[in-house]
């Protein structure tokens, strides 16, 4: 019975000690959400749906109405797939995968708070071609990593804006590279 108390109060003082440092499970955050739901204007799916998920990640979300939500218009989301190196007798054997995402950001109002920007990711994948099937599931794979790179990317423009509203001149005029 006193090894059950002992063990019973001493498990009450660690929970005591954790919450009151400030302690808290992952997902329950008390703070307030630094990103606002946007309405997302994609027309490539795979990449809306990695943006999406990404931006409820963050504490963001989505919005299902253009009025009265800031909107991400994603214009152009381009793959480019590259030959980097053939063997001797002509084949490929290293492909370079690159994709470019151009994005504006639109204020609730319909104001441009960032005007056409593009952000570019890029990764290399050696390749045997008599494994097609085990290359086209691979290239499949880096395909996704790259929209992945993609969303973090226009995610981090987000709370750059979010963080400096008076700066958006300055976010329209650079693009980033990822490699």
């Amino acid at each position: 019975m006193i090894r059950f108390l002992t063990t019973f109060l001493s498990l009450v003082a660690v929970v005591a000690i954790l919450s009151g440092c400030g302690f808290h499970l992952r997902g329950q955050s008390e703070e307030a959400s630094p990103l606002p739901a946007y309405y997302l204007d994609v027309s490539d799916r795979t990449f809306g749906s990695e943006l999406k998920r990404q931006l409820i990640q963050a504490g963001g979300g989505t919005a299902s109405d253009r009025e009265g939500s800031s909107v991400i218009e994603i214009t152009d989301v381009a793959t480019t797939r590259v030959t980097t190196t053939v063997d001797a007798e002509g084949r490929t054997t290293g492909i370079r995968l690159r994709m470019e995402l151009t994005f504006r950001l639109l204020s609730e109002k319909g104001l441009v708070l960032v005007d056409h920007q593009t952000l570019h990711a890029q990764d290399d994948l050696s390749y045997d071609h008599t494994i097609i099937l085990q290359m086209q599931a691979k290239e499949g794979e880096l395909k996704k990593s790259l929209h992945q790179k993609l969303a973090k990317q226009l995610l981090e423009k987000l709370l750059q804006e979010q963080a400096n509203p008076d700066k958006a001149s300055l976010l329209s005029t650079t693009t980033r590279s990822v490699a």
